[in-house]
C-alpha cells in the first residue's frame, strides 16, 4: 500500500488533541479502508443498499477510475474521513460522471476547462467537526492545484426519513446564495417533493454548517489559487433613527394587521367550503380538514412577526403530538408542520371567527370539569386509530415561557388505547437572545390587545423542537407524562428536573440557544 501524506492537523475535541493526517489513498488495501468507512456511514447510518454489503464494504464501478483522498487520525491509525475524485478523462473513458445517475448535466459542455467531480464523501460520526473537513478540503486543493482543474463539481445524498425539511433547508440555502447561471444549472431526474412551508420558517440541516463554511469558488483562476467561500457576516441592523420610529411602528403594525386579515378571510372562505360539503355530504373527511388547515396555518404564520427555526426529524406515522404552550400563536407555528387536529378547551369554541374556524379545521373541545373525560378520551382514541395525528398541551394553559407547569397525563392514555408513540415538542421564543415577554398570551390577555403588541414590535425568534418519539407500549400514562415533560425541558431549559420539583413546583430557567442552527432574517410585513 503506498500513501502520500501531505497534511498534518492537531485538532483539540472537549476530551483528547486529535492528530489528523490528510492522504492520498492508493492502492487495493488503502481502497477497502475508504469503502468500509463508507459502508459504515452509508449503509449502517443511513440505511443506503450497497453493493458489496455483504463483505461490509460500499463498491461501485466508479472506484477504480477515480483517486482517493482521506483523514487519518494518527492517535488511532483509523480513517476517520475520505472522498474520491473523477476527473473529466476518466468520466469519459466511462462514458459518465457519476453525477449524471441522477442529474442531466447538458450544462457541461458550456464550461471551457477541466472539471474534477467529488463524490462518496464521508465523515466518521465522531469526527463531525470543522477541523476534519478543513484537514480533507487542503488535501483537495493540494489536487486541483496540482491538477489545473477549472471547475469542481458533484451530488450528495440527503436522507428523506424526515419528510424533506433536511433537504429543503439545503436547497433552499442554495438557491439563495449559491445559484448558478440558468444555462449551466444540473436537472434532477428525480425532483425533490415540493414542501409547503412558510418563507419566515428556517429548517434546520444538521451538519451542514461547515459544508457552508468550506464551499468552494465556483471557478479557479489560471494562477491555480483556491478560493474558499467568504465567511458569513451578518447583516449589520438598521441604524435606530431608520427603525424606531414612531410613524414606521405604526405603519408597519397596520401592514401586518392587514395582512392577517387576509389570511383569516382566506380561512373563513375555507372554513365556508367544509360548511358546505357536510350540508352536501359530499365529503369533508378528517384527512382533508388536516391537509387544509396545515395549508391555512402556514400562510397564517407567514403573517405573523416570528423568524422560526425547526429542528427534528417529523414522525412518518400518527403520533399523539404534546407542546408545551406559550402562546395562541403555538396552534399556527406547529400545525404548519404536519397535518394536525387539536384539542382545545370548550371556551375556544365560544370566540368569535376563531371558534368557528377551529371547529371547521376539525379540533377536538373539553370542558374542564364537566366529567365528560372519559367520553373525549375516546374520541381522541378513535380519531389517533384511524390515522390522524393529534396535538394536546397536557400543562392545560400557557406559561411566560420561562418554566413548565406540570404535564398531566390523563389524557395521555388515548395514545396507549390506539397504540401509538407520544411525539413530544418543545417551542421557544425569544428576543435578543432572551425569553421574548411580547410572545407569551398568559392572565387576562386578550387577542386584540396581543395582536397590537406583537405587530409594534419587531420578529421574535421562534425555536421549534421535534423530539425523540417516546413509545406508549406497557407504559403508564403518569411515567409518559413525566418523560414527556423531561424531554421538553431538557430541549427548552438544557437540564432534567427531579420527579419531586417536576410534580411540586415549576422550574424556571433561561432557554437554551440551539447549536449551529441555521438561521436568516425574514421578510414581514
Amino acid at each position: 500500500m503506498e500513501i502520500r501524506m501531505t497534511q498534518i492537523a492537531r485538532i483539540r475535541d472537549n476530551t483528547s488533541e486529535r492528530r489528523l493526517q490528510a492522504e492520498r489513498l492508493i492502492g487495493a488495501s488503502a481502497l477497502q479502508e475508504a469503502q468500509a468507512l463508507r459502508f459504515s456511514v452509508f449503509s449502517e447510518e443511513f440505511n443506503a443498499r450497497l453493493n458489496g454489503a455483504e463483505q461490509g464494504l460500499d463498491i461501485d464501478d466508479y472506484d477504480v477510475h477515480c483517486s482517493h483522498i482521506g483523514v487519518r487520525d494518527l492517535n488511532t491509525g483509523r480513517l476517520v474521513a475520505t472522498t474520491r475524485l473523477l476527473d473529466h478523462n476518466a468520466a469519459s473513458t466511462l462514458g459518465r460522471f457519476y453525477s449524471e445517475e441522477e442529474f442531466s448535466l447538458h450544462g457541461l459542455v458550456h464550461l471551457q476547462g477541466p472539471i474534477l467531480e467529488l463524490g462518496r464523501t464521508c465523515v466518521d460520526p465522531a469526527y463531525r467537526n470543522g477541523g476534519t473537513i478543513a484537514v480533507l478540503w487542503s488535501e483537495l486543493a493540494e489536487v486541483l492545484n496540482e491538477g489545473g482543474y477549472s471547475y469542481l463539481m458533484g451530488c450528495a445524498s440527503i436522507p428523506m426519513h424526515d419528510g424533506g425539511i433536511q433537504a429543503h433547508a439545503i436547497m433552499q440555502r442554495l438557491r439563495e446564495r449559491y445559484l448558478c447561471n440558468e444555462h449551466l444549472r444540473a436537472e434532477p431526474k428525480n425532483p425533490l417533493p415540493t414542501l409547503d412551508i412558510p418563507s419566515n420558517v428556517i429548517c434546520d440541516a444538521p451538519g451542514c454548517q461547515d459544508l457552508w463554511r468550506t464551499l468552494l469558488g465556483r471557478r479557479f483562476p489560471g494562477r491555480r489559487r483556491l478560493h474558499p467561500a467568504q465567511a458569513r457576516r451578518s447583516v449589520p441592523a438598521l441604524r435606530p433613527p431608520l427603525q424606531g420610529g414612531r410613524v414606521m411602528s405604526r405603519a408597519r403594525g397596520y401592514a401586518r394587521v392587514v395582512r392577517v386579515l387576509l389570511v383569516v378571510a382566506l380561512g373563513l372562505t375555507i372554513a365556508g367550503a367544509f360548511a358546505v360539503l357536510e350540508r352536501t355530504r359530499i365529503g369533508g373527511s378528517m384527512e382533508r380538514r388536516q391537509r387544509w388547515s396545515r395549508w391555512f396555518m402556514a400562510r397564517l404564520t407567514n403573517a405573523l412577526p416570528f423568524r422560526v427555526t425547526v429542528t427534528g426529524q417529523l414522525p412518518t406515522q400518527p403520533m399523539l403530538w404534546v407542546s408545551n404552550h406559550v402562546s395562541w400563536t403555538d396552534i399556527a407555528l406547529l400545525g404548519m408542520l404536519a397535518p394536525l387536529s387539536f384539542l382545545s378547551k370548550a371556551e375556544v369554541r365560544t370566540w368569535p371567527v376563531a371558534g368557528w374556524l377551529a371547529l371547521k379545521a376539525g379540533t377536538l373541545f373539553i370542558r374542564r370539569g364537566s366529567g365528560d373525560s372519559r367520553l373525549i378520551q375516546k374520541q381522541m382514541c378513535n380519531h389517533l386509530q384511524q390515522g390522524n395525528a393529534l396535538l394536546i398541551f397536557p400543562e392545560g394553559t400557557t406559561t411566560d415561557g420561562r418554566s413548565l407547569r406540570t404535564f398531566h397525563g390523563r389524557l395521555l392514555s388515548s395514545a396507549i388505547e390506539a397504540g401509538v408513540p407520544i411525539q413530544p415538542v418543545a417551542i421557544g421564543y425569544s428576543r435578543d437572545g432572551k425569553p421574548d415577554p411580547i410572545a407569551p398570551f398568559i392572565g387576562d390577555d386578550d387577542l386584540l390587545s396581543h395582536l397590537r403588541r406583537l405587530f409594534a414590535n419587531e420578529q421574535s425568534d421562534v425555536h421549534i423542537h421535534l423530539l425523540t418519539p417516546i413509545p406508549t407500549a406497557d407504559q403508564e400514562r403518569a411515567a409518559l407524562a413525566f418523560k414527556a415533560q423531561q424531554a421538553v425541558q431538557v430541549a427548552l431549559f438544557g437540564e432534567p428536573v427531579t420527579g419531586e420539583s417536576v410534580i411540586g413546583k415549576q422550574v424556571s430557567g433561561e432557554p437554551a440557544q440551539p447549536s449551529e442552527v441555521a438561521s436568516r432574517s425574514a421578510r414581514a410585513a
